[in-house]
C-alpha cells in the first residue's frame, strides 16, 4: 500500500540558533493536554485496541486546552512516540511539532520527525533533522544509529559504517546498530567481519525490518 505524503510537503524555517532546519509540516494543528502522553497506557493495560484508544485520545485532545506555557516539554514528545509506535504519522508529527515549539532542540522530537521522514522515503530530510538532534545530544547512540540508517538508505555506505561504529562505541549492545553495521560491511564486501556483527545483532534481538 502506498503511503499518502500530502502533509509532508517540504519547506524550510529557522527554528533555533543552530541554523536552518527543515519544516515538513503543511498543517500546524496543535496537540493539547498535559496528561495526553499518558492517556494510552490504561487502554493498553485493559486490552483496548489501538485504533479505539487513539480515537478516544483525539477526542480528549479537542477538550483539553491548557496554556502551552504550562506544559512540560517532554510530554508532547512522549505522545508523539506513542503515535509513532502505532503508525499514526500525522498525529505523531503534530505532537513532535508542539514539542519543538516549546524547545527547538528537543532531540526526541527531532528524531521522531526524522523517523516519519524515513517512513516516507525522505532520507536526506531525515538526516538533516537527526544532525540537529545530534548537536544537542552528541552521546545518544540511538540518534547515531538513525543517522547511520539514513546514510545507508541514501547509499552512502562508508558514512553509514562510520555512523554505526560511532553508535556502538557509545553502546556496544545496541542491537540495530550491530545489524546496520553488518549490512554496511556486506555492501562493502567485507563478509567475514559483517558476519560477526550479524550474529551479535541476532543474539541481541535486532529489528531486521528496520533496514
Amino acid at each position: 500500500m502506498v503511503k499518502s505524503a500530502v502533509w509532508l510537503t517540504p519547506r524550510r524555517t529557522c527554528v533555533n540558533a543552530l541554523g536552518v532546519v527543515p519544516d515538513i509540516s503543511c498543517q500546524q494543528i496543535g496537540v493539547a493536554g498535559a496528561q495526553a502522553s499518558d492517556f494510552l497506557t490504561p487502554f493498553h493495560e485493559s486490552g483496548v485496541a489501538d485504533d479505539v484508544a487513539l480515537r478516544l485520545l483525539e477526542t480528549s485532545l479537542k477538550i483539553l486546552q491548557p496554556d502551552i506555557r504550562e506544559w512540560q516539554c517532554s510530554r508532547p514528545s512522549r505522545l508523539g512516540k506513542e503515535f509513532l509506535r502505532v503508525k499514526q504519522y500525522g498525529m505523531a508529527e503534530r505532537a513532535f511539532r508542539e514539542a519543538l515549539r516549546a524547545n527547538p532542540q528537543d532531540a526526541d522530537a527531532l528524531a521522531g520527525i526524522a523517523e516519519i521522514c524515513s517512513e516516507f522515503g525522505l532520507h536526506e530530510l531525515a538526516r538533516e533533522f537527526l544532525l540537529v538532534a545530534l548537536s544537542s545530544r552528541p552521546d545518544d547512540s540511538h540518534v547515531l544509529y538513525l543517522i547511520g540508517r539514513a546514510s545507508l538508505q541514501l547509499g552512502d555506505v562508508e558514512r553509514a559504517e562510520k555512523d554505526f561504529r560511532q553508535s556502538l562505541s557509545l553502546n556496544p549492545f545496541h542491537p540495530n546498530s550491530n545489524y546496520g553495521l553488518a549490512l554496511a560491511l556486506r555492501r562493502l564486501e567485507r563478509k567475514q567481519e559483517a558476519d560477526v556483527y550479524l550474529e551479535k545483532a541476532y543474539v541481541l534481538g535486532a529489528d531486521t525490518s528496520s533496514l
